[in-house]
């Protein structure tokens, strides 16, 4: 009778001790796949990251350029300006 208890209890554990094996394993796929995940976002996030720095150069060249236009167009703007003022002195004020 004790025998039977024993082997009874041998067997539970050895079931419980398979179980806890089978958690661990199952544990350490999901956190493989977790880190794989973290290492897919880090790349990502890198890739986004140099996306970011290639188009805040980008920005900068264009308001540079920007800023070359709006001085030539108002350097353009002012020197018509100054000849139509010289032309209507010319006409109102004939030499």
């Amino acid at each position: 009778m004790e025998e039977r208890i024993t082997e009874l209890i041998l067997s539970r554990l050895e079931a419980q001790a398979i179980q806890i094996e089978e958690l661990r394993q199952g544990m350490d796929r999901r956190f493989k796949d977790t880190d794989r995940r973290f290492d897919q976002m880090d790349r990502r996030l890198e890739h986004i990251e140099r996306r970011l720095d290639e188009q805040a150069e980008q920005i900068k060249e264009l308001r540079s350029d920007l800023r070359y236009m709006a001085r030539w167009l108002f350097g353009t703007q002012f020197a018509i300006a100054l000849f139509l003022l010289g032309l209507a002195a010319k006409t109102f004020y004939p030499s």
